[in-house]
């Protein structure tokens, strides 16, 4: 997994601060949700929801 964080790491910079945080959020969760919230066509919220099991 570790290389698709150096992928997310070289990428952000290039991207808008929303869809930075989008990608950011993708490379670190493991298990969970991403949910985004558009209103009028503009990124409005980012809720991530992250599932933990335990054995």
């Amino acid at each position: 997994m570790a290389g698709l964080n150096e992928k997310v790491t070289e990428l952000v910079p290039q991207l808008s601060d929303p869809l930075a945080q989008v990608v950011q959020a993708l490379g670190q969760l493991r298990f969970g949700m991403i949910q985004l919230t558009v209103h009028e066509g503009k990124l409005i919220q980012l809720d991530i929801t992250e599932k933990r099991r335990f054995t």
